[in-house]
């Protein structure tokens, strides 16, 4: 099994729930081992239900910074800059 089981099952309930984590594996449980799995708190139930928990994405904080957005934003923040250092040269003594 995927995970360590309480010391309280009998092994007639752990029979149980290892045949439903290999038909969790398998991809067709039946309700009734779904259930099973869903109240033991199985990673491999929560894993097919939620596919961040199998996968997890880290592209969003990636795509955060190359967006055409900021993009946009990264050329006016230079274009600033080289204005105010072309300000600074004109009004420095010199």
């Amino acid at each position: 099994m995927s995970e360590p089981e309480p010391a309280f099952l009998s092994t007639a309930e752990r029979e149980r729930l290892a045949r439903a984590e290999l038909a969790m594996a398998e991809g067709c449980p039946s309700v009734e081992q779904e259930l099973l799995l869903m109240a033991a708190g199985s990673t491999a139930h929560r894993a097919r239900r939620h596919p961040s928990i199998r996968h997890p994405s880290i592209r969003h904080r990636g795509r955060h910074r190359t967006g055409p957005r900021f993009l946009t934003a990264l050329a006016v923040a230079a274009a600033l800059l080289l204005f105010v250092a072309a300000l600074l040269q004109a009004v420095a003594p010199g």
